[in-house]
């Protein structure tokens, strides 16, 4: 079992060859280092949303 851990705004920063150990870890199929930089949204994998610096 493989997992990612996310941020405090759900991008991937960091993917593990372990099952998920603490609430900021989601498990995934594969080990993908691909998916860091990603948000994890509703289930899916997406790119981020700019941030809005107004």
């Amino acid at each position: 079992m493989f997992s990612v851990q996310l941020d405090e705004n759900n991008i991937v920063v960091g993917v593990m060859s372990f099952a998920p150990q603490v609430p900021n870890q989601i498990a995934v199929q594969a080990f993908d280092d691909s998916l860091i930089g990603k948000q994890y949204i509703n289930g899916q994998f997406t790119e981020p949303e700019p941030a809005n610096n107004e």
